[in-house]
């Protein structure tokens, strides 16, 4: 003990660095089970798609959703879910949302306007599009 006590003393700023990234991993590790919808990785997305007729909802913007897109998406601007103009999504409240958002420091924004919404399952493709893409998974491109 009193080893512990002789080193906390004479490296504190060691000590503290140490309690900091545990409290980081600690807070990362139990953010995932308090999280109202997931993040799902390419495989996850084809198995929703596939088995539980999950809708795709792409926020990018039409000049990239033309470029190429997952098949069946539909197109819907971040800016139009932000500002909460989804009336027209409604029809697929009780069906499993899968969101390709661009900008991943909108996740939680995007994914709350649907909550508040009544959608209840929400998923979000992990990576967005370009991963989706780096798998060589279809796109559908339009044709110049």
């Amino acid at each position: 003990m009193k080893d512990i006590i002789f080193f906390v003393k004479n490296h504190i700023f060691l000590v503290f660095i140490w309690f900091f990234f545990m409290f980081l991993t600690i807070y990362s590790i139990t953010r995932v089970f308090f999280l109202k919808f997931k993040i799902i990785n390419n495989t996850e997305a084809i198995e929703l798609i596939n088995k539980k007729k999950a809708i795709i909802i792409d926020t990018r913007s039409l000049d990239l959703f033309t470029q190429g897109h997952i098949v069946h998406s539909i197109n819907f601007l971040l800016e139009h879910i932000l500002l909460n103009k989804i009336e027209t999504l409604k029809i697929y409240k009780y069906c499993p949302i899968i969101l390709v958002i661009s900008e991943s420091n909108k996740y939680d924004e995007c994914v709350s306007v649907f909550l508040k919404n009544g959608f209840s399952r929400i998923y979000v493709l992990k990576n967005g599009i370009d991963f989706w893409n780096l798998d060589n998974l279809p796109l559908v491109t339009k044709d110049k």
